[in-house]
Parts: structure tokens; C-alpha cells; sequence
């Protein structure tokens, strides 16, 4: 077990092949990974980043290259960050829709997505889903999200997405839909939670089973998972594996599933450090190291064998 916090919690555990970085309120740093048995982490850290604002989302690529981060403490503003290996660490194309035009002036950014090209989407308090490219050059969708089934009055939240689903909607569960990049004003019709490996989707309709997105509609998939695994407790967090497959972490095991769903093989996660809350489970790009870190701070790095 490596232990990079003795006095503050670990909020934000991400990796790239080369790096373990652990983000903290403002600031996130990095360690190299460790190669030497029994683990050990050197308690200066590689390299360190101080993030521009109190962080309102906090997202990174699938390859732990690029940070993006939203503010709560300056409205409608976002940033993407370039996270390089060793030396260095540079904030790159701030998003301030406040200085577009006065277009914005109401707005806030509510949840940030970036993927491995350095390409952040952005969903905004007015219904808009906004693509900053790694070039600077931006676009933009006012959308308009299905109600929530709960309160018809109020309209589902959405989440950003990357390649080229541009974002879902959150909270009006069978009337789900998703916006894509060739037809953002016509969203594709869901009827379930969504989840993602890149460009990949798969979607839950509850006691429909499972179907995904073979490129041109929903396909019943093969197999399914449930919301509880007897003998290891309910669903957590489902996650990308390889470019095609899924993770599931449980809160006392972690399933790995083919594109079909279909189980590969489970691999138990290390006893829960606090009483009542489960490790959170992750991996690198490459999937050569797995870790979980603790409500505590601690975190526990083993590879697959």
C-alpha cells in the first residue's frame, strides 16, 4: 500500500503509463510508478500542478494526458491542461464564455470531458454542450434535454462526452437521449443510463437488459451484470477497459467484461480502509497497473497477473 496523504483525502485518482497523479482540492501531482517490491512512493512528488480555480468537475483523458477542469468559483469558466511526463505541466486554451461576445453572461460550465487528442466538451447551466478543439478553435449547441421523470417541471442534467458523442442526459432515465457530433440537433433516443469506453456506448433499460451502439442502432448485447454481485456487495462505478471492454467495480471485487458483457474474469479489490465506504478502483491506459484508493488517502497498486 503506498500512502501519498497522511493529513489531506485523496479527491482525484488518475493515471497515465507513466505517472500516478493524485488531485487534491487546487493542486495535483504526480509520482513515477513503482518498480521495486515491497511498493514504495517517494513522499516528493514528481511534478506538481496548481489548478487556476476551486474545482467545480475535474475529468481526464483515458490516457491521463490531459486534464480538464471547471470552476466554481469563477462562473463560466473552464481550462484544459497538458500534463507532461517528467518536467512539466502547462495549462492550455482557458474557456471563458463570460469574454464570448457577452453571449454567456449567465452561464456556468457544469461538467467537463476531454479525451486523449487534447479535445474538451463542456455542458453549460443554459443547455449548451460546447467543444474547445486542441487547436483553440471552439463550437457550440444549445440543446434541449428531456424532462425528468420525477419532477416534469425541471429538465434532466447532461454529461459531456468525447469523440463523437458530444453528451447525454441525466435523470430522465427511459427517456434518455444523446447528442452526437453529425446530428446535434436531432439526439438519438436512448431510453436508458448510458456508459462509455471512447467511442464505444452501452446502454442499461433496467430489466430490458443491455444493448450497444453498433454504429448505426442499439444491439441487444449477450450477457448483462446486475446492481449487487452476491458475496461482493452493490455496483460502484463502471469503467473503460482496453478499447472495447468494460469495468465494473463491486465494492468488494472488480468484474472485467467483453463488449457482449460476457464476464473475463473478477479480480477482489483490497479491504476497505474506512468502514463504510469502498476503495474506488482504477487502472492506466495500458491496463498494466490497477490501483484503489481509499477514502483515507491510501492507495493500493498491484498488476494483473
Amino acid at each position: 500500500m503506498l500512502t501519498v496523504s497522511q493529513q489531506k483525502l485523496a479527491h482525484t485518482v488518475f493515471a497515465s503509463d507513466a505517472l500516478l497523479w493524485v488531485c487534491r482540492q487546487t493542486t495535483c501531482s504526480a509520482w513515477p510508478w513503482p518498480t521495486t517490491s515491497p511498493l514504495s512512493i517517494d513522499p516528493a512528488p514528481t511534478v506538481s500542478v496548481t489548478l487556476p480555480c476551486d474545482q467545480r468537475s475535474l475529468t481526464y483523458s483515458a490516457d491521463g494526458a490531459y486534464l480538464g477542469v471547471s470552476c466554481s468559483d469563477r462562473e463560466g469558466e473552464a481550462f484544459l491542461w497538458l500534463l507532461r511526463t517528467h518536467d512539466q505541466a502547462n495549462r492550455r486554451y482557458p474557456l471563458w464564455l463570460r469574454r464570448e461576445a457577452g453571449r454567456y453572461d449567465n452561464e456556468e460550465v457544469l461538467d467537463v470531458a476531454v479525451d486523449s487528442r487534447g479535445e474538451l466538451t463542456a455542458v453549460t447551466s443554459d443547455h449548451r454542450i460546447i467543444r474547445l478543439a486542441g487547436s483553440g478553435g471552439m463550437r457550440d449547441w444549445k440543446v434541449d434535454p428531456p424532462k425528468r421523470l420525477v419532477n416534469t417541471q425541471e429538465t434532466a442534467a447532461l454529461r459531456a462526452a468525447v469523440g463523437p458523442w458530444l453528451a447525454t442526459s441525466d435523470g430522465a432515465y427511459t427517456h434518455e437521449v444523446a447528442w452526437t457530433v453529425d446530428t446535434p440537433e436531432q439526439p438519438l433516443l436512448l431510453g436508458g443510463g448510458a456508459f462509455f469506453n471512447g467511442a464505444r456506448m452501452w446502454v442499461s433499460h433496467m430489466s430490458k437488459g443491455y444493448h450497444r451502439w453498433d454504429g448505426r442502432a442499439l444491439v441487444k448485447t449477450a450477457d448483462r451484470f446486475g446492481g449487487g454481485l452476491p458475496g461482493f456487495g452493490i455496483l460502484q462505478e463502471i469503467g473503460p477497459w482496453q478499447t472495447d471492454k468494460l469495468w465494473v467495480s463491486y465494492e468488494r471485487a472488480v468484474l472485467f467484461l467483453d463488449e457482449e458483457l460476457r464476464e473475463v474474469h473478477r479480480v477482489d479489490l483490497p479491504p476497505s480502509t474506512h468502514p463504510d465506504v469502498a476503495p474506488t478502483f482504477r487502472m492506466n491506459a495500458s491496463g498494466t497497473r490497477w490501483f484503489a484508493h481509499h477514502l483515507t488517502g491510501e492507495i493500493d497498486v498491484w498488476m494483473p497477473r
